[in-house]
C-alpha cells in the first residue's frame, strides 16, 4: 500500500505544439501551381449556382421537373392491412 505522503514521480513534460493567435488554427497556404498544369478556372462572381450535375433521367424514367411530381399510388393499390390475431 502506497504512503500517502510519498513524493509522487512528476510525469513526463512534453513541448506543447505552438498555438496560433487566430481561432481556429493556422491558415493553410494553397498549393503552388505547377507551371505544366492547366490555368485554374477563374468562376464569374454574377452567375447563378445551378446546383451538382445531376445526369438525365434514363430512357425508362420519366423526367420529374417542378409541378410534374408522380403522384402518390392509389389507394387499391396497396396490399390488404394484416387483421391482428384472435385473442385467447
Amino acid at each position: 500500500m502506497a504512503q500517502p505522503n510519498a513524493p509522487q514521480p512528476s510525469a513526463p513534460h512534453f513541448a506543447s505544439p505552438p498555438r496560433s493567435p487566430e481561432p481556429g488554427g493556422p491558415d493553410i497556404p494553397a498549393p503552388a501551381e505547377s507551371p505544366d498544369s492547366p490555368p485554374t478556372p477563374v468562376e464569374e462572381p454574377g452567375l447563378p449556382d445551378n446546383g451538382p450535375d445531376i445526369p438525365p433521367p434514363g430512357p425508362d424514367m420519366p423526367e420529374i421537373l417542378p409541378g410534374n411530381a408522380p403522384q402518390e399510388l392509389p389507394p387499391d393499390s396497396l396490399p390488404p392491412p394484416v387483421e391482428a390475431p384472435p385473442q385467447i
